[in-house]
C-alpha cells in the first residue's frame, strides 16, 4: 500500500516512500486520535480503505 512505483516515485533505501493512489495514511496515539507534525510519534494506519 506504500511502495515506489518504479521510475516515478523517489526512492531511498529504508524509507517507505508515498502511498499508492487510494490509499490514505494517517497517524494516530495510543487513543486512536489523528496526530499530525514532525517528529511525532504514533502508529501508521489506514484512514479509509483502498479501492477494490
Amino acid at each position: 500500500m506504500i511502495a515506489p512505483i518504479a521510475g516515478i516515485t523517489p526512492e531511498k533505501p529504508g524509507y517507505a516512500t508515498l502511498p499508492l493512489p487510494g490509499i490514505q495514511p494517517v497517524l494516530v496515539d495510543e487513543n486512536g486520535q489523528e496526530i499530525t507534525g514532525n517528529g511525532v510519534n504514533g502508529n501508521l494506519c489506514i484512514k479509509f480503505p483502498g479501492p477494490v
